[in-house]
Parts: C-alpha cells; structure tokens; sequence
C-alpha cells in the first residue's frame, strides 16, 4: 500500500552519527512519494539544516519527562502517520507509548548500539516490554542484531538490518591516498569517553616521530580533559582540536590515515566516510568496526595505545597494501553503505510492515487490524 507520512522521533539532532542519518534519510524518502516529519524533545545544532532540506521539524520542550508521553499522543493524533519511526533508547521509550495511545498504525524503532551492556542493563525489562509495541526493529548492524538476540532476548523474527548509508558521492573526490611519513592522522566524533580520543593522543605519544599532526574533529564533554591529556604526555603541540565542523569530505582529503580507537560502536558513520574519502583506515578492533573494516583496514587491540600505534606504523610502512586496502575499503562502502541503498531499504519495511492493510475510513481501525498481526 502508498505510505503518506513517517513520522521520525530522536533525541535531538546534534552533531553525530544518528543525526547523520535522520538528515540524509528523511529528506530522501520524498523522492518515493512518503512525507517525513522529524520530532525532537529539545533544539540540535542541525534543526536548520532539516529544514532547510524541506522536513518538518516539530520541537517538544516539555518537562517533566514523563509529560512527553501525552505531547506525543496529541501530536500523532494530529498528524495521523502511517508510521512512526523511532530512534535510539529514549526517543523509542517516549515514541512508542504515544504512538500506541494514539492508534498509529505502524511502529518501527531503530537500535543503533549495544542497548544492554554494562550499566544500560536496566533498560533490558524496559525493551522488552516495548517490543510488543513495534513492528519491526531496525539493526544498524549484524553485531546490534546478535547483542538484541542474545543479550536481549529480542524475538529474531522482528530484528532486521539496515547497515548506515552515506552519501557517497560527497567523498568520492579524491583518489585513494598512500600515506605519507610522518603522516596526518585524522578522527571524527563526539570527544566523549567511548570514542576514545583518550587512546589516540597516547597511541600518539608512543610513535610520535611517525606522527607530524592528530586532528580531533568535534567536541564534547571530554574536551578539556583531552587538551590536559595532551600537555601532560607533551604532545600537545601536535594535536589539533578542530571542534564540529561542516567540510568533512575536506579535512579527510587533507589526512593520511584515518584513526577510529572508539570503545563501543554499533555501525560508524564517520569511518565509512572515511572509507569513502580513500583513506587508510585503523580502528579498535570492536565489533561494528570489525563489520565494517575486516579485510580492508587495520584493526588494533581495543584499549591498548601501543596496538593503535603498531598498527597505524604497518600501514605507513606498506604503502602498497595501505593504497590497495583504501580502494578496496572504499569499494565496499561503494556497494554496501550507500544512502540511496539505506533509503530502498528502509522504504521496504516500511511497505512490509503496512502491506495488505486496507485503507479504511477510521484511523484506528486501521491500526487495530495491524496490531492484531503482531499478536
């Protein structure tokens, strides 16, 4: 059946991988025929950018917390979705709940990370619960998929995967790079713990005469104990915090390798453009990175400076294999992690999850028929 509006809710849209995806997804599905709508809990630094895409922004600053639930309601009422798109734990909390109450038809949540590790245990009785609300469950990745089944004892059938996409062409406009010693390292995200900028500036101490510059691009809570990190092993005067910025395709086309030390992601955004860009990658050797780089980057002992070092050491000392693993890793983004594969995929749940479902007069007759396929 035609699908006429999703309606999206996340957090807020910041600077970060999920945001990344909300602005180049939303917009993209009007080329099918669908008309998004974003809803958010607070203003983001890229609220402007959506709109100016042509997306409907709806901002919801209410307090308490709990007042989210009766907003949203109200809200989805109004609008009538067809769907409603949830994103991440809280937005999925709040989203669900008020899509139920309001008789939506559809509702879809996406897991972008590992949702039930260390002291998110907590939210697993809560997920589970709201998986009986939802139709379908999008994972960022084969490794989100495995943790929901078996650390959250998610029901299979109900998990697909829908790996990130980007927008390729944006970084298509150098050649794959040979790195060059002592080389430009390069990483991009929020500075917060599980990105582990931490690990780089020391993986940097160790090899620093392998290493002319580290850029950090973007900012975050850790920002002022990175720069204190940085004076103290005395490689300050070669790390350089850019802070968030707009001309990423840029800042990896001036790089040589790029450096992914995260502790925990689900699907990383930032290192498929830097894939894309042509760089030689070196990551933590952690499971959404290992996804996305087995075979074509190199991957280093996650927590262990001296194992990024060692690794981003072999690529300069290859430049061969550097080069050819940069073509094969931007191949591979090429054919997998496209935005527009990320756009027909997601178009496709949607399709499967109202398909068959009759246009009916009552809005929420409608949505009981549906909500009765997913006793």
């Amino acid at each position: 059946m035609a699908i006429t509006t999703v309606a999206c809710v996340i957090e807020h849209l910041g600077i970060g991988g999920e945001e990344k995806i909300v602005l180049d997804l939303l917009p993209a599905l009007r080329d099918y025929g669908i008309r998004p709508c974003v809803i958010t809990f607070m203003p983001g630094k890229q609220d402007q950018k959506l709109r100016e895409k042509g997306v409907k922004l709806i901002t919801l600053s209410v307090k308490p917390d709990i007042l989210r639930i009766p907003a949203l309601t109200a809200i989805f009422k109004k609008l009538r979705p067809d769907i409603v798109h949830t994103r991440l734990f809280s937005a999925g909390l709040w989203g669900r709940v008020g899509a139920h109450l309001a008789g939506v038809p559809s509702v879809i949540h996406t897991h972008g990370g590992f949702t039930f590790r260390e002291k998110r245990l907590k939210r697993l009785p809560i997920e589970r619960l709201f998986a009986t609300l939802t139709d379908a469950s999008i994972c960022v990745s084969n490794a989100v998929k495995n943790h929901l089944i078996v650390d959250g004892k998610l029901i299979k059938k109900n998990l697909v995967v829908i790996p990130n996409g980007i927008s390729v062409s944006r970084f298509l406009r150098t050649p794959p790079r040979v790195p060059q010693t002592p080389c430009r390292l390069i990483t991009v995200g929020r500075l917060e713990h599980v990105k582990g900028q931490d690990l780089m500036i020391r993986a940097l101490a160790v090899g620093s005469g392998y290493f002319k510059e580290l850029w950090l691009v973007g900012d975050g809570a850790d920002s002022e104990s990175l720069h204190q990190l940085s004076s103290d092993l005395g490689v300050d005067h070669k790390v350089r915090f850019l802070g968030t910025r707009d001309d990423i395709p840029g800042l990896l086309a001036q790089a040589d390798v790029y450096v992914a030390p995260s502790r925990s992601e689900g699907l990383p955004v930032a290192v498929l453009e830097a894939m894309a860009s042509g760089l030689p990658v070196v990551a933590t050797d952690i499971e959404g990175n290992r996804e996305v780089l087995e075979g074509v980057g190199w991957l280093a002992e996650k927590e262990n400076p001296f194992s990024l070092t060692q690794s981003i050491i072999a690529a300069l000392q290859n430049p061969g294999r550097a080069k050819k693993m940069a073509i094969a890793g931007r191949d591979r983004v090429v054919n997998k992690y496209s935005l527009e594969r990320m756009v027909r995929d997601h178009v496709s749940i949607y399709k499967s999850c109202l398909g068959g479902c009759p246009r009916m007069d009552s809005y929420r007759d409608r949505a009981k028929v549906l909500r009765a396929r997913r006793q």
